[in-house]
């Protein structure tokens, strides 16, 4: 009986202790370098916050996407909007682990009065990476 116990007691307290490892995650970079942000999708939206006047010329955003089912040979994509429809950047790539770069300036430059932005990020393996788009986060520029 005590076997049972203890094979019981390890097996719940292994349960207990595991991590999730299939949870989609996402770290954004600033300048390649500075991390700003590094979050996981199921906790809910997220918001980069980037002060205006810190953003000079050749300044760059980032972002890489991660989930539990990696494909080498998927398209993936990136894109950003302006919350109006108009699109501010896309971007593809093959494999995804691969990193999707920007110009910070480039969100600076929109005639988006309220400076907010939405970035989605698509994985397929069709010529169109657009089907199927998932909310990554957002950016506001203060």
């Amino acid at each position: 009986m005590r076997k049972i116990t203890f094979l019981l007691l390890i097996t719940f307290g292994l349960i207990v202790s595991t991590k999730a490892d299939t949870l989609s995650y996402c770290h954004v970079y600033y300048n390649k370098t500075k991390k700003i942000a590094d979050f996981v999708l199921a906790y809910g939206e997220q918001t980069v916050i980037i002060k205006l006047a810190d953003i000079s010329k050749a300044d760059s955003i980032t972002v890489s996407y991660f989930q539990d089912t990696p494909c080498s040979d998927c398209l993936t994509s990136l894109l950003i909007d302006d919350n109006k429809g108009n699109q501010i950047f896309t971007e593809s790539k093959k494999g995804s682990f691969s990193k999707h770069t920007f110009s910070a300036k480039s969100l600076v430059d929109t005639k988006n009065s309220k400076k907010t932005f939405d970035v989605f990020y698509s994985e397929s393996v069709a010529t169109k990476p657009w089907d199927k788009l998932l909310f990554l986060f957002h950016i506001k520029l203060e």
